[in-house]
Parts: C-alpha cells; sequence; structure tokens
C-alpha cells in the first residue's frame, strides 16, 4: 500500500514538474514578475531564466534579461546586473512602442556606472537616453547629467548642465525639479566661494515655500546652507539668525545634528558660552542616531575646551569622558578613519587629554596596549584597502567593458 501511495505522489511531483517546464515564456515571466514584486529576487530569477531556456519571442527574450538584470540590480550584483541590462538592450524589439524601455535600461545603467565611479561612461548613457524620453521628464535626465559633473568636481559644466534643466522644468511647470535644481545650484557657488550668488539660489528655494514635502524639506536645507556660508565668513550672528530659522523645520536627526553643532560652534566663537553649551548638548542627544563620528568628537572637543574656559571641572570631565568613548568606538570604524581622521591624528587628540587627571592613570596603564593595537590596526586597513581598491578597479573594468558594448549597440541602431 505503501509503494502505491509513492508511485502516485511520484506521478503527481512528474507531472507538474514537466508542467512547469512547459509554461509559455511569457507566463514564466509573468510569474518571475510576481515574484519580483513580493523581493523574492532569487525565484525571479529562476524563472526568468526559465523562460530563455524555451523558445520565445524576442519581446519574452528582452522582458526575460530586463527581469533578470533587475533582480541582480536589487541585490547589489551590479556585475551580473550591467550583462543582462546588455542583452535585454540588445534584444528590444525595434519599435517606437519600447522607447520607455530603453529609457529605463539606459538609466539604470547609468546609476551602475556611477556607483562605480565610471562618471565618462555615466554621462554617455545618460546623454544617450535624452533621445528615448518625453520632453517632459527631459529636465530630469539633464538634472542627473548635471550631478554627475558635480560629481567630478566640474562646477562650471554642472552648473550649465543644472540651467538648462532648469529651463526644461520651467517649461513643464515642474516645480519640484525647479527647487532641486536652484538647491544645488546654491550648493555649486558655494563650494565656488561665490556666497552671494549661492544665497541668491538657496534664496530661491526659500520663495516656493509651501505645504510640499519636497519644498518644505529643500527649504529647512537650504536656510542651513545659507547659515553655512555666513559661518565661513566669520559672520556668526547672521548665520545665527538661519540656523535658528532651519532649525524650525521638521529635518532628519541629521540635519538637526548638524544645524545644533554648528550653532553651538557660532556661540562658541562668539564667547557666548552657555548657548555654545546649551546647542551643543541639544546635539549631543541626537548623535546616536547618526553615523557622524568626526562631527560628534568635534562636538565634545568644543564642549571640553568651553568648560575648560568657564572652569566647569565636572562638565569638562564629562566630555572628556565622552570624547574618549567616541574615540574607542570611531577606532572600531577605522575604514571611516582613513578619509576622516589618520589613526595618528587619533592618537594625538587622546594623547593630548594626558595632562587630565581624569584619564591620567587609563594612558600611562594602557598606553602601550593602544600602541600596538593601533599600529596593528593600521597595517591591517592599509591592506584592506589595497585588496577593495584593487577588486574595485577590476570591477570598474568589467563595467567599463560592458558599457562599451552596448554604446557600440547604440550606435549600430542608431
Amino acid at each position: 500500500m505503501r509503494t502505491i501511495l509513492h508511485y502516485v505522489l511520484f506521478c503527481i511531483a512528474l507531472l507538474q514538474f514537466s508542467c512547469e517546464e512547459n509554461i509559455h515564456p511569457t507566463s514564466q515571466n509573468q510569474r518571475a514578475n510576481d515574484f519580483l514584486g513580493k523581493g523574492l529576487y532569487d525565484s525571479a530569477i529562476y524563472y526568468a531564466n526559465q523562460s530563455l531556456l524555451n523558445n520565445q519571442s524576442r519581446e519574452d527574450v528582452y522582458y526575460s534579461h530586463y527581469l533578470i538584470a533587475y533582480s541582480y540590480n536589487a541585490q547589489r550584483k551590479y556585475l551580473k546586473a550591467t550583462d543582462h541590462y546588455l542583452q535585454a538592450f540588445t534584444s528590444i524589439p525595434e519599435d517606437g512602442e519600447y522607447d520607455v524601455d530603453r529609457f529605463r535600461i539606459l538609466s539604470n545603467m547609468a546609476v551602475i556606472c556611477k556607483k562605480y565611479g565610471d562618471y565618462n561612461h555615466a554621462k554617455d548613457y545618460y546623454r544617450n537616453s535624452l533621445q528615448f524620453v518625453t520632453n517632459t521628464d527631459k529636465s530630469s535626465v539633464v538634472y542627473n547629467l548635471a550631478n554627475v559633473y558635480r560629481k567630478q568636481k566640474d562646477y562650471e559644466q554642472a552648473s550649465e548642465k543644472y540651467l538648462e534643466a532648469l529651463d526644461l522644468a520651467l517649461t513643464a511647470n515642474d516645480v519640484k525639479m525647479q527647487i532641486r535644481i536652484y538647491h544645488q545650484l546654491g550648493g555649486i557657488y558655494a563650494a565656488l566661494k561665490d556666497f552671494d550668488k549661492s544665497r541668491t539660489y538657496y534664496n530661491h528655494v526659500i520663495s516656493y515655500a509651501n505645504d510640499s514635502k519636497v519644498s518644505r524639506l529643500f527649504e529647512g536645507k537650504s536656510l542651513h546652507n545659507i547659515g553655512d556660508t555666513y559661518m565661513q565668513t566669520e559672520s556668526y550672528e547672521e548665520a545665527i539668525s538661519y540656523f535658528q530659522k532651519a532649525l524650525a523645520f521638521k529635518n532628519s536627526a541629521r540635519q538637526k545634528f548638524v544645524t545644533l553643532k554648528d550653532l553651538g560652534s557660532c556661540y562658541y566663537q562668539l564667547h557666548n558660552y552657555d548657548e555654545a553649551i546649551r546647542y551643543l548638548s541639544e546635539a549631543k542627544s541626537y548623535y546616536p542616531e547618526v553615523d557622524q563620528r568626526p562631527a560628534n568628537i568635534e562636538v565634545f572637543k568644543i564642549l571640553e575646551e568651553t568648560y575648560r574656559i568657564t572652569q566647569n571641572n565636572e562638565g569638562r570631565n564629562n566630555s572628556i569622558d565622552a570624547f574618549y568613548a567616541e574615540t574607542s568606538a570611531y577606532n572600531e570604524k577605522r575604514d571611516l578613519i582613513v578619509s576622516q581622521y589618520s589613526a595618528a591624528q587619533l592618537d594625538m587628540r587622546i594623547a593630548n587629554f594626558y595632562e587630565s587627571n581624569f584619564y591620567l592613570n587609563i594612558i600611562s596603564e594602557y598606553q602601550l596596549a593602544i600602541l600596538v593595537v593601533s599600529t596593528a590596526t593600521i597595517v591591517l586597513i592599509v591592506l584592506l584597502v589595497l585588496l577593495r581598491k584593487r577588486e574595485i578597479r577590476r570591477k570598474k573594468y568589467i563595467v567599463a567593458e560592458i558599457a562599451n558594448e552596448m554604446l557600440m549597440a547604440i550606435e549600430k541602431d542608431s
């Protein structure tokens, strides 16, 4: 009886398997798309690959490759994604109905190239995508192209493209895009130290003030950035005025932390130590929510100095304690230290507190251990950084090769 039951179950399983294997490619792609919508990317890849194994139309081949590419992209497996984006692009049926698909693929490839620092190919993809996009959406493509130039610190080209995008956004009456562009132009001229022009563009953002989420978000940021331009020119009273206005907005924890930190720094420069302590202490309440170890260390450093000037020994000791804790926590993230603070600088900062009775015993007892651990950590970091750079170069080369193939395919089609 048991043998018969096993045989029946085997037949059912075999029938189910054979049926699944003979599902029409379009149905398998639909199933892959369903899994994609649920975030089950491996299942989506499986069914899209099953579709490719069957004889199918050019449209099905394109759609299978696109689903696979999209799934790999969502999994951050960018090299595999680029390969299937290329195959999807070359498989698209040759008619205008698929221009949106062509645009989508080129845009995704541009984003992947940006992730690998391949900015030249990213710009090529954005430029090529313009021929497949409607006039209404062109401003966003030119805006993304301008962002790439800004990433390369080519501010002249970036500002030119932002202004081109602005004209398109004004024609399309795209207010949200206009706000974004004005904000970016403000940042461009702040980087060029042309603070008057920077404030002009930030004030354009503020002039759009309304209840939309985008305008409120960028209005708060623009107020802070105007304050930052005054802070850089040591006009601390004006800076404080704008920082105070920025605090009235519902900003992210990161943005609020930075604004409070800058407010405290301005009051410190004006020798208003009570207000400096007030805002820097408030900034401390936000730092656990943000990943800004260098900024945290800066807060505790200014606080310690402020307490020293005001002869508040209890507050000073607490700040030294927090500074040491932050520095120790920061040492655990040595990948960030490489770009922000060298190990030598941190060790020097810690050593500066050697004179304080609060840390005299701790440092004298463990300074040898700290030296050994720091040296070993630095060596390990250097090795990891070198290996990481080698891997990035390899991936960047592969992406560039695929990018060249796709661009050749675009030229061939056109």
